[in-house]
């Protein structure tokens, strides 16, 4: 494992351009049913991966991991090519070895697991209900997977990253659980293929700093030697992420009229810091 990310593999073959996701998107295009990019499902696969996190009693590093390694794949290959259903099975299957989770049966425990998820998503996208998920096709397919990865497993997350900055920038505790959990919704963005992961911990830093307001982290943050460009594209990815998330159909009053408007007002406080930093960019 390499201690330094500049010198790892994640650093230097899997943080890729904007080119590459653009082609990709166009390339499902030609295959995916009308009215179904990929951004639909990626947000569907996102509730299977946590889906299977709840069943398997996993932790979130677990499934950063599994998404990660599920959007390198289809990098390359398409939804139409190999089932994402597996592909997501597989993918947490293979993240549990790697962050040691000590052993996971795959017979009993994540095929039966991932054949019963499987049935839970279909109504929303469906696919081939009657070829359920079988022991050889995951050991297949793990294989399949980690040549596409090019055995490349190990992975470098925000959160150690934001771990670091909180402890250095003396971080109260609820600015730091808003901006892990910004940390945690930035899996549903592709920000895990273009960035590396300290970036994304400080653009998640700057969102929760405009929800928790505190004087020191943004005296902290200025101080930093880093590329604002950079930082104020990642918040406005993240931005659009929230924007594009909207409340279950079956469940519409889950979200108060006080809720929404909190969520409103966070959202506009964002804007205007986002704003700032690209002025502040540009002069």
């Amino acid at each position: 494992m390499a201690a330094n990310f500049w010198k790892s593999s994640h650093c230097t073959k899997w943080i890729v351009g904007t080119d590459k996701l653009q082609a990709a998107e166009k390339r499902e295009r030609l295959y995916l049913p009308e009215g179904i990019g990929t951004q639909v499902v990626y947000g569907l696969m996102m509730e299977v991966f946590g889906a299977l996190k709840r069943n398997l009693n996993l932790k979130q590093q677990v499934l950063a991991s599994a998404v990660v390694y599920f959007r390198r794949f289809y990098l390359n290959n398409s939804f139409t090519a190999v089932d994402p259903y597996l592909m997501a099975v597989v993918c947490m299957y293979l993240a549990t070895k790697i962050e040691e989770c000590g052993p996971i049966h795959l017979r009993n425990t994540i095929v039966n697991i991932g054949n019963r998820t499987r049935l839970e998503f279909h109504t929303i996208w469906p696919r081939e209900p009657s070829l359920d998920i079988r022991a050889d096709d995951v050991i297949q397919a793990e294989f399949l997977l980690m040549q596409e990865l090019q055995c490349s497993l190990i992975i470098f997350h925000p959160y150690r990253a934001l771990t670091q900055f909180a402890a250095d920038a003396r971080i109260r505790e609820p600015l730091l659980s808003r901006a892990w959990g910004c940390v945690n919704d930035s899996y549903f963005t592709p920000l895990c293929l273009l960035h590396p992961p300290h970036m994304i911990a400080l653009a998640c830093l700057q969102i929760a700093s405009t929800l928790v307001e505190d004087a020191q982290l943004l005296q902290w943050l200025s101080e930093l030697n880093i590329s604002i460009t950079e930082l104020t594209d990642i918040i406005q990815q993240l931005l659009d992420m929230y924007k594009s998330l909207k409340p279950p159909a079956a469940n519409p009053q889950s979200r108060d009229a006080e809720t929404q408007d909190m969520e409103r007002r966070a959202v506009e406080a964002i804007r205007r810091e986002a704003n700032r930093l690209a002025g502040a960019d540009q002069a």
